[in-house]
This record gives structure tokens, C-alpha cells and sequence, in this order.
């Protein structure tokens, strides 16, 4: 039986309830981190490993943006008409800038509405890794990498609980 949100295929990204529009890949990766506990009875082998902490990163490329998609993961953008400006972030928390961040898998051609197929990260974090490419052959990509914190609050209406960091189905069906 696979995973809830299938196989293999493409996804929709909202952050923020913006949605990011194509994307070239999505990874959502999880990991759980730990730390060896020693004695002097066991040598240098460790007698026990305790959990430290998990994280979770959403790494993305988009692609075909228009301007609102692209400030949407910018910490220091502010569209002016047509034209997107970029301060400065120095000293800025990461964190500031988060907002609850969706993944949600493609369907029959289409963004599933299904919420047991969607994975969400309750507060995530967007850095930008722009290399955009310039030749005859390349699509412009503008990735991002969204990191994941556990949740110190919870909003009116949620249902999830502090320190959670994501979870997969959950959220409304529309």
C-alpha cells in the first residue's frame, strides 16, 4: 500500500495561503536527531542514544513565478506595481517570516482537495537559493528551502498542539 499522498508525482506549495504556482521538484525531508549516551563501562561504544530533537526542511524549485509568488517567500521584498525590491536582512529571525506551509500532491492533473493526502508544516520558514540561469536551454528555477519549527503557539481554530512540527493529513477538505 503506498503513502497517503501516492507515489510519485508533482505537488501544489501554499505558504502562507499563497499558492507558489510550478514547481521543477519538491523534497520534504524529516529526520529525527539524537545523541549517544556513554559510560565508562562500555568503552567508546555507546550504551544508549536518546532522541535530541526532529526537523523537517521543504526544499523547492519554482518556476514560471510572477512577482506576488516570489515576494511571498521573501523576508525583505515589497512590491512597488510591477516591480519587486529587496532590502537588506541582516539580523532578521527566520522564523519572523514563517507561516503554515502546505504540500499538496497532484491528482488527476489537478492540486489534491483531499486534506488526508496533503503533508503540513505548522510554521515554516522560507530562505531563498536563487542561481537564476540565463542561457538558451535552461528553465529559471528559484529555489527555496523552508525549515520547519515546532509550534510555541497555536491559532484560534486549529487543532494541532504546541511543539508539533507537521504532520500529514491534515487540514480542511474543500
Amino acid at each position: 500500500m503506498s503513502a497517503p499522498f501516492g507515489d510519485l508525482g508533482p505537488c501544489d506549495i501554499e505558504f502562507d495561503s499563497t499558492s507558489l504556482g510550478a514547481t521543477h521538484a519538491t523534497n520534504f525531508q524529516h529526520s529525527e536527531d539524537t545523541a549517544p549516551h556513554h559510560t565508562a563501562q562500555h568503552g567508546t561504544s555507546p550504551k544508549d542514544e536518546y532522541y535530541v530533537g526532529s526537523s523537517c526542511t521543504v526544499i523547492t524549485r519554482m518556476t514560471e513565478s510572477t512577482i506576488a509568488q516570489l515576494n511571498a517567500v521573501l523576508s525583505n521584498g515589497t512590491v512597488l506595481g510591477s516591480e519587486l525590491m529587496i532590502a537588506s536582512n541582516v539580523g532578521t529571525s527566520l522564523r519572523d517570516s514563517a507561516a503554515q506551509l502546505v504540500i499538496k500532491p497532484y491528482s488527476s492533473g489537478t492540486a489534491s482537495v483531499d486534506a488526508a493526502t496533503w503533508i503540513t508544516v505548522f510554521v515554516a520558514a522560507p530562505r531563498v537559493e536563487w542561481d537564476i540561469v540565463f542561457d538558451a536551454a535552461t528553465d529559471r528555477e528559484y529555489q527555496v528551502s523552508f525549515t520547519g519549527y515546532q509550534a510555541t503557539s497555536v491559532p484560534s481554530g486549529e487543532t494541532y498542539e504546541i511543539k508539533d512540527l507537521f504532520a500529514i493529513g491534515y487540514g480542511e477538505t474543500s
